[in-house]
């Protein structure tokens, strides 16, 4: 089985990030995805974890070079965010192939 890893900026607006991936997760079934923002968004919400790229960087990396390719879903800002950008670095360092994905998803989510 071939694995994807999802990249998609999160800092800036965690929350409507991270529904909008689970949303896109939902709709995608063709590609199988690990998506460092499902994987980590409600742990780090519950147990007060920092929201940034630097605490996971090196977990992120180790999955990410397990993943077979690297897809970027294009959120609002993801071509400013720190993390996706050291995403597409390792990719180009790893050979991955870079698929871009467009976010035609829903503009707002219905807080819980």
């Amino acid at each position: 089985m071939k694995i994807n890893y999802l990249a998609s900026p999160y800092t800036k607006s965690p929350f409507f990030n991270y529904e909008a991936v689970c949303w896109f997760l939902a709709q995608d079934s063709k590609l199988n995805y690990f998506s460092p923002i499902v994987h980590w968004h409600w742990t780090a919400i519950k147990y007060h974890l920092p929201l940034t790229v630097e605490k996971y960087r090196e977990y992120n990396a180790e999955m990410q070079s397990r993943c077979d390719m690297l897809s970027v879903l294009c959120l609002p800002g993801w071509e400013r965010s720190i993390g996706v950008n050291y995403e597409l670095d390792l990719a180009e360092q790893l050979g991955q192939n870079i698929l871009y994905l467009p976010y035609e998803g829903p503009k707002q989510f219905p807080v819980c």
